[in-house]
């Protein structure tokens, strides 16, 4: 059998093991649990230069998450995630624990504190993310996190940094964020992460690092947001670059706005710039549709348009 699906089988087995044990604790033991998730459909249309056009449609992700207060300010929750090709993973599952009012901690697989877009598709503001997204995903670790009044920080030891998969503790990585909330309606952040790659027969050792700073200003009821990354041998040694956006997204009505977005990356031989437009309906409070077309300028004379369309619907 093969070992891919070997290891969905036992990522899925250990998420179900999560919720269930959430859910069969005894009631003195534990609080209530809630469920929550999302569903979330893509048609779309894709046109490399080169190359034939590409269609397809169905469905692109979906979530089942299980969350219980255990009291004392200690919670649990347990994420299960798959794809329109029958794919199931655990995507996280961790313990908090709030220490005190201001310095809390998390242990487990969770979700990296860097970059500007969100991970899940109803947390987005268009379809695609963008040609930037160099950022980390989930990560096996554990963090501390100090908040006060009008800024955080949090500081976090990682088994892998880039691979949500890496559970070995013999290359270390490291997160590191600053949060700052200097004026109403603007907020600042400044992250930094670092892992260890272990010496090959045919390359030394080197330190995958990435710097990664955003500022986002709500200008009325237009969103507006700047993201910056710099990356230092990523991949290999020696190979540094950076990459950028800015976007707005602006309301069209009670139900509807428009997201515009340019962004960038240039490290290696991938010098891309790509260019957004999304329009967003809200249907309901539980549905969202959008619809999108992104065009990819690339060095490399591979230009890529995509037309596509979205539907969201979170639970």
């Amino acid at each position: 059998m093969d070992s891919r699906f070997n290891y969905r089988l036992i990522g899925l087995s250990a998420g179900c093991l999560a919720v269930a044990l959430m859910v069969s604790l005894p009631g003195s033991a534990h609080g209530d649990v809630t469920f929550g998730g999302y569903l979330d459909i893509v048609v779309d249309s894709v046109d490399t230069e080169g190359m034939d056009k590409a269609e397809s449609g169905g469905v692109a992700t979906y979530e089942l998450r299980a969350m219980t207060d255990l009291g004392e300010g200690l919670t649990g929750s347990a994420h299960i995630a798959g794809d329109g090709e029958n794919d199931i993973w655990l995507e996280q599952a961790n313990v908090s624990y709030q220490i005190n009012d201001n310095l809390s901690l998390i242990a487990g697989k969770y979700l990296s504190a860097l970059g500007w877009e969100a991970f899940h598709a109803p947390d987005l503001y268009q379809i695609s993310t963008s040609a930037t997204l160099v950022y980390p995903g989930m990560m096996n670790g554990a963090g501390l996190t100090h908040s006060d009044e009008g800024w955080s920080l949090y500081g976090a030891v990682l088994a892998g940094v880039w691979n949500s998969d890496d559970t070995n503790l013999d290359e270390i990585g490291y997160e590191a964020q600053l949060k700052l909330m200097p004026a109403e309606g603007m907020t600042i952040q400044i992250g930094y992460a670092r892992e260890g790659v272990a010496a090959t027969t045919n390359a030394a050792s080197f330190d995958q690092a990435l710097l990664n700073v955003w500022v986002s200003y709500q200008l009325g009821s237009i969103l507006l947001a700047g993201e910056f990354n710099d990356v230092t041998d990523w991949g290999a040694q020696g190979t540094d670059g950076d990459g950028y956006l800015v976007m707005a997204n602006i309301p069209l009505g009670e139900k509807l706005s428009v997201t515009l977005r340019y962004s960038a990356l240039d490290v290696g031989s991938t010098d891309v710039a790509k260019y957004t437009i999304s329009p967003s309906y809200t249907v309901t409070e539980n549905w969202i549709v959008r619809a999108e077309f992104n065009s990819t300028d690339a060095e490399t004379d591979s230009d890529t348009d995509v037309v596509a369309l979205e539907s969201i619907l979170t639970f």
